[in-house]
């Protein structure tokens, strides 16, 4: 299980504005090449799941699952909005 606060924004504390959770993703993948092994990935927002990422999940599919935890209050614009977040 891969688990951050915000697992999309992996990567954009160096000198990358863009996340690098997709290469990371196949770092692990490439180098442990065990059939068993598979990842769940915690707490994305919607913002982050990118073509890259849904690509790779689909590549993927018996070792990246097919669920993505995403905090509840996404689902409410409405909420969003009062929790002055970025995205809705």
């Amino acid at each position: 299980i891969l688990i951050a606060q915000d697992l999309g924004d992996y990567g954009k504390d160096g000198d990358s504005k863009s996340s690098q959770l997709v290469n990371m993703l196949r770092s692990i993948l490439d180098s442990i090449p065990d059939p068993d092994l598979w990842l769940r990935l915690l707490y994305l927002y919607p913002d982050e799941i990118t073509d890259d990422l849904l690509d790779l999940m689909a590549e993927e599919p018996n070792r990246i699952c097919r669920y993505v935890d995403m905090p509840i209050q996404h689902i409410s614009n409405r909420l969003l909005r009062k929790m002055r977040r970025k995205t809705t």
